[in-house]
């Protein structure tokens, strides 16, 4: 009950209408000829700027530990 009266007052914050569609198609042409920036990588070879990781593994192996000293290492000043 409550679900479907989520979806019917659901509202998008932003409607990007067939403009806003229109401005991220592009053709093959302008597509092989875009040039692309190589990837700059934090970690070399697992941690790429701009993606998403996942860090898996058993309870009690360190997970949130490794992802705490990432954030401090990444985000430290170089001196």
């Amino acid at each position: 009950m409550k679900l479907k009266k989520v979806f019917e007052e659901f509202k998008p914050v932003k409607d990007i209408g067939i403009n806003g569609l229109a401005d991220s198609i592009t053709d093959v042409e302008t597509f092989k000829d875009k040039e692309i920036e190589p990837e700059k990588l934090l970690i070399s070879p697992w941690l790429v700027e701009n993606t998403i990781n996942l860090i898996v593994g058993k309870r009690g192996l360190g997970k949130t530990r490794l992802g705490l000293w990432l954030a401090k290492v990444l985000t430290a000043e170089s001196t």
